[in-house]
């Protein structure tokens, strides 16, 4: 319950490694750090489409004084009915069941978990300490090797960087530009790097490629050619 909580809330929400908790050699902070009372459950309407929903408070890791305000993530359920962790990619499901893992009950509906609760940590490591970076890196490594992929390629960032790439595929690469950046909690165009190339968008442009049609500009305006050269 933990691990795959914390695979799915730090893909979704494009985290960090030391972002689902603590960074390596670190104690918790409860001013900063994802703990149980940063999750606050919502009310349904409108803009949820009728769908439970909730957000997450993050502080960007590398913020390390924490000027910045913490970022409110929003994460919906993915569909109506059915039982809690039913679809196995559904966060809101995971996050719920983490949260009720750690407290031996179900979280309110509506609100926050309060009390001495609160400042438990959401996630927690194979040895019941806050989770940290490392605890990142080797879920990701454990799910790779699952997948039989090369466990080497795989790291703390991994969740973050399969995010990127995934809301660029669901939205296209315009629209996913501002979500992408609102909810990686970038101030900078970095996150540009952390986006993965698409097979079937490579597929798709190969193929297309063949039916681009008009004239260049190189052929219509007098001194706009270019040297061609090769160093």
């Amino acid at each position: 319950t933990q691990e795959w909580g914390a695979a799915l809330t730090a893909h979704n929400l494009l985290c960090r490694g030391g972002e689902v908790c603590v960074v390596d050699g670190a104690s918790l902070d409860v001013e900063r750090d994802l703990i149980i009372g940063a999750i606050e459950f919502k009310e349904p309407g409108e803009v949820s489409e009728g769908l439970p929903w909730l957000t997450v408070e993050l502080v960007p890791i590398k913020d390390a004084t924490a000027r910045r305000r913490s970022a409110v993530m929003p994460v919906r359920r993915r569909a109506a009915g059915g039982r809690l962790g039913e679809d196995p990619m559904d966060t809101f499901d995971a996050i719920v069941l983490a949260m009720a893992a750690r407290i031996g009950r179900l979280p309110p509906s509506r609100g926050r978990v309060t009390g001495p609760e609160a400042n438990m940590p959401l996630f927690v490591g194979p040895k019941g300490q806050p989770w940290s970076t490392s605890d990142t890196r080797r879920l990701a490594r454990k799910l790779a090797a699952r997948l039989k992929l090369e466990e080497n390629l795989f790291g703390a960032k991994s969740f973050r960087i399969g995010g990127a790439t995934d809301y660029r595929a669901v939205y296209g690469p315009e629209a996913a530009e501002r979500i992408i950046k609102q909810r990686g909690r970038w101030w900078s165009d970095i996150h540009a790097l952390y986006q993965r190339a698409l097979a079937a968008e490579h597929l798709q442009g190969s193929a297309a490629i063949a039916d681009a049609r008009g004239a260049e500009l190189e052929a219509l305006c007098k001194g706009w050619v270019q040297p061609t050269t090769f160093r």
